[in-house]
């Protein structure tokens, strides 16, 4: 595949199995992404293109990564959480992991923090409308 600038992607099915790995290893995806020799904002790009296809009702190569990502990140989430219910030494260390890892999900201020994703991502929306209509405008 080939990024729309030229240079060759390095999406595929073999930076998914390492990314896959890596979330297994390390989980949060800062360190995924550094496992896996790109920028926290590609992997940030990837799922994003991901969740629109899925969005648009496209069943693409990164609307299945996504939905693998998603899965890999749910599946270690549940490890953590069945360690959590057993209570075993330590397991504070465990729930700050969640905490810090899912934020969104775990975090002591999980609504302001889902509030300001909601924001960011409707004015990512808007944005992207205004850029679209600016170029019918220059172009019509």
């Amino acid at each position: 595949m080939t990024h729309a600038g030229g240079r060759p992607t390095l999406f595929g099915a073999e930076m998914t199995k390492v990314i896959l790995q890596a979330i297994e290893d390390v989980l949060v995806l800062n360190q995924v992404a550094g496992a896996a020799r790109i920028t926290r904002q590609t992997l940030h790009n990837w799922l994003t293109d991901g969740r629109a296809d899925i969005e648009a009702g496209n069943l693409t190569e990164k609307a299945k990564f996504f939905y693998d990502v998603k899965s890999a990140q749910s599946e270690e989430i549940r490890k953590l959480q069945a360690n959590i219910k057993k209570a075993i030494p330590n397991w504070q260390s465990q729930a700050w992991l969640l905490e810090r890892c899912f934020r969104e999900d775990f975090g002591a201020d999980a609504g302001i923090i889902n509030e300001l994703l909601m924001k960011c991502e409707k004015l990512e929306n808007d944005f992207k409308r205004m850029n679209d209509n600016q170029g019918v405008i220059n172009h019509g």
